[in-house]
């Protein structure tokens, strides 16, 4: 069990060094971005921590490492957001060929279908009054 709290926690450094990589290089003033990172990194930080103490005393792991995992980043998997700054096709129009309801529809199972595993997570975010535009951290 040991390899695989090591892998868990990999993963999650390498998640939390690429959410640290695109707050640095991609310019936002979303606030939502700026909290969605925030949260990662300190998923990173609670998870060192809490792995740091069962190595100091093993008998306190109550919880495996993946489902450490996928109870702390579940709640992040899909979100509606008012604003996304930076987003590539938000000066273009919306299609018209689009049904918004069946859209919305599809975007609210990501609450429940997007995979929150440590070697496989999506996370999705979508625009509020443009359900065309997302922003997708895979």
């Amino acid at each position: 069990s040991s390899d695989n709290d090591e892998a868990v926690m990999a993963a999650l450094e390498e998640f939390a060094q690429h959410a640290e990589l695109i707050s640095k290089h991609e310019q936002t003033d979303s606030a939502t971005d700026k909290a969605f990172i925030a949260k990662i990194l300190q998923v990173r930080k609670d998870a060192a921590t809490a792995s740091k103490a069962v190595l100091e005393r093993p008998e306190m792991s109550v919880m495996d490492p993946h489902e450490y995992y996928r109870q702390a980043l579940r709640p992040l998997r899909f979100e509606l957001v008012e604003t996304m700054s930076g987003h590539t096709y938000a000066s273009k129009s919306q299609s018209t060929q689009m049904d918004p309801r069946k859209l919305f529809r599809e975007l609210t199972t990501y609450k429940t279908a997007l995979p929150i595993e440590y070697g496989s997570s999506i996370f999705v975010r979508a625009l509020e009054n443009r359900l065309d535009l997302l922003r997708v951290c895979i």
